[in-house]
């Protein structure tokens, strides 16, 4: 009962309401389908469920691969983090430092 502009209609709905839900900077992957027994009403939308299955069959099979490669990501990130918040209260503390040094001087 859905043609290719409804669908369309609806997934850009989706992807605008899902953008200010999750509040991510990259695009979230909605896979579409059609999920009931009956057979499609559309032949236009045919090839496109097709494609999109074989899309969400693929990216599951490859989960297992990229779930290092996402582990691996994340050790990175945090490890830069790390290296930023030290280097940052590295400094600080040179600031501080320098500041008691010159205060000590004006004392004087």
């Amino acid at each position: 009962m859905v043609d290719a502009q409804q669908l369309m209609r609806v997934y850009g709905a989706l992807m605008w309401s899902l953008g200010k839900v999750l509040k991510t900077p990259e695009v979230t992957r909605v896979y579409i389908g059609s999920f009931w027994n009956e057979p499609l009403r559309f032949d236009t939308n045919r090839h496109l469920f097709e494609a999109e299955s074989q899309d969400l069959f693929s990216d599951l099979q490859s989960l297992p691969r990229n779930a290092a490669i996402h582990k691996l990501n994340d050790l990175i990130k945090r490890a830069r983090y790390l290296l930023f918040s030290f280097y940052l209260r590295l400094i600080f503390v040179i600031l501080i430092y320098i500041v008691s040094l010159l205060h000590a001087q004006e004392v004087q």
